[in-house]
């Protein structure tokens, strides 16, 4: 019925042809509800603003259950058209608007509800031919899809209302689904400026154009300090000299003016300050290496003059840090990870700091087949690398000083995703996840071993798999990073081990971070395998961390000996822990360094 009634709206008030136009429609997957459309496009005569007659208001639906969309001008409300008419609504069926060209990025702001449903939505569309010159997209939140080479999208009903957004105490509301026209649909404009002596700076207000459609002499920053002069450094002394560095001043401050100063820095002086050995003002002594006024600057940490021995980053002449290699290489890259994607390999890895804080001076980058061909490809500052040449195997990591030492290799294999093996057996399974796939619902986490699950538990909820009706039953339905879970398995199957392997990604932070409650919390464990349980809690934390539980293994620390009891020595990456604490504190794991191996290889 909603889309009768807007369909009626249409004929009666536009009777002209669009020079472009586009029907896009919108329906629930299940077809429970009724649907909706939008008509957008461009005309000779049409106005970007509001217009009545061009564009038409949004009619309610009357009906339930219902999807609605609507494109949302709240700009538009009291302003009037050419023809005295005034906008009395934000909401429009219809919105038409002057034809751009497609340097221009034209936008159409959509918003929407699921009324009286909660079913996927479907998005259909039909147009006109567009010329090749622009892109048509439409955009659901970060996501942008090509008009012109798809016909249909899904999205969740969620997905076309408006997102809220508290700033400076006051909330506002932006759209998540919009509709881009232009050459840089798929991108984007950039603020252009104008260069009107054409040296690479900008000046003045900027214009937005799609890239590569800028006019002549207009560049993407408005920096010129001088338009009207072309400077390419951009730089002006005070004589307004480009790049002068002040050269045209004289002695006395004046632009071209003709005091000189003499060897002594005297202004017009005429080289009546110095001494006998020439130096201005002087009482110049020769030091052990000869040097007039030197202070023996000129001797090495050995007392040779003009000699090569330094002191070393130890604190040692000539030491060439052997001394303290240990403490240089205290910490490691860690976090590798060889992504492979798009053809290519993303190395990427972290180091807790900044080069200039330390005596690192940068990593070496090695790759090989196997453990036993690890070869040097380069070094280099940053900390990622990008290769097209080499899409598998071995990617090491390693830091050096500036003596060259260079410390052990930290590597990864190369893969499309991460995975772990679980080997589970019968009976609870005490484990956490170090990765994780895009979907986390308990059923897609464990679809390859549905014949032999009972159930999932975490602390506080739990999920079981009935086998008679193939269906999870229960309060947990995703997984996540920072919990622990016991797995069930199926003690009548008669079988030494299930093997689950998990392929997804890893946390996306640098370290994880627990809140942990007063009492025992089921947590995971994600940080470096086999790290001692000493190394693993923080001194600062050790008066609140009162025992650690894992799978059949458990300590207690006790204060007065100062120290761990117990035969849960270890902590083991991708296994689970009940933590019990006495206070409400923030926890992290230390060193996590997750799956990536060490190996010893110089270059």
């Amino acid at each position: 019925m909603t889309q009768i009634f807007k369909h009626i709206k249409i004929i009666i008030l536009f009777s002209f042809t669009l020079s472009w136009e586009l029907n896009l429609y919108i329906n629930d997957t299940e077809d429970v509800a009724a649907d909706d459309y939008l008509i957008l496009g461009t005309c000779e005569d049409c106005v970007d603003g509001f217009h009545y007659g061009e564009d038409g208001y949004d009619i309610p639906t009357g009906v339930t259950p219902y999807t609605d969309i609507q494109f949302f001008n709240i700009d538009w409300i009291g302003t009037i058209d050419s023809n005295g008419n005034q906008c009395e609504s934000p909401e429009f069926a219809v919105d038409l608007r002057s034809v751009h060209p497609p340097s221009d990025l034209v936008t159409w702001k959509i918003r929407g509800a699921a009324v009286g449903h909660s079913s996927d939505l479907e998005f259909t569309w039909e147009m006109d031919t567009l010329e090749n010159e622009y892109d048509i997209f439409l955009y659901v939140g970060d996501t942008g899809y090509d008009l012109k080479s798809l016909n249909s999208i899904q999205i969740s009903a969620q997905e076309i209302n408006p997102i809220y957004e508290q700033v400076d105490g006051q909330w506002i509301s932006y759209d998540n689904v919009k509709v881009l026209m232009g050459a840089c649909a798929s991108s984007g404009t950039t603020t252009y400026y104008s260069d009107n002596d054409n040296d690479g700076w900008g000046f003045g207000t900027g214009i937005e154009y799609c890239p590569g459609f800028e006019p002549d002499n207009f560049v993407s920053n408005n920096l010129d300090l001088n338009d009207s002069i072309q400077c390419f450094e951009n730089e002006f002394d005070d004589c307004d000299v480009c790049n002068g560095n002040n050269l045209d001043k004289d002695c006395e401050g004046v632009c071209f003016g003709n005091a000189i100063i003499d060897d002594c820095d005297v202004c017009n002086g005429n080289n009546l300050d110095k001494d006998c050995e020439g130096v201005c003002f002087g009482n110049a002594i020769i030091d052990d290496c000869d040097v007039c006024n030197g202070n023996n600057l000129d001797k090495d940490c050995e007392g040779v003059c003009f000699g090569n021995a330094i002191i070393d980053d130890c604190d040692v002449c000539n030491g060439n840090n052997l001394s303290c290699l240990n403490e240089i290489f205290s910490q490691l890259p860690y976090n590798v990870y060889a992504l492979i994607q798009d053809n290519s390999v993303q190395l990427t890895w972290l180091f807790n700091s900044e080069l200039n804080e330390t005596d690192i001076v940068g990593f070496n980058v090695y790759h090989g087949y196997d453990e036993d061909s690890i070869n040097y490809i380069f070094s280099q500052t940053t900390t990622s690398y990008s290769s097209v040449d080499l899409l598998s195997g071995i990617f090491c990591i390693s830091i050096f000083d500036r003596f060259e030492n260079e410390s052990e290799l930290v590597c990864t294999y190369a893969s499309e995703y991460f995975s772990f093996f679980y080997d589970l057996h019968e009976g609870a399974n005490l484990i956490s996840f170090p990765y994780l796939p895009e979907s986390t619902e308990v059923g897609d986490v464990f679809e390859s071993i549905t014949y032999a699950i009972d159930g999932v538990i975490a602390e506080g909820s739990a999920a079981y798999f009935y086998q008679n009706i193939q269906q999870w039953i229960g309060s947990l339905s995703n997984l996540d990073f920072k919990s622990g879970y016991w797995i069930k398995i199926d003690p009548d199957l008669n079988q030494s081990s299930i093997t689950l392997n998990v392929q997804g990604f890893p946390y996306s932070q640098e370290s994880i971070t627990y809140n942990l409650n007063e009492g025992y919390n089921l947590i995971s464990y994600i940080g470096q395998d086999n790290l001692n349980i000493e190394d693993a809690i923080p001194p600062e934390l050790i008066q609140f961390i009162t025992s650690i539980i894992g799978e059949g293994v458990a300590s207690i620390y006790n204060s007065q000996l100062n120290q761990w009891l117990g035969n849960l020595n270890e902590l083991k990456f991708g296994k689970g822990y009940w933590i019990e604490s006495n206070a409400d504190i923030e926890f992290q794991w230390t060193n996590p360094e997750l799956t990536n191996f060490n190996l010893k290889q110089s270059k």
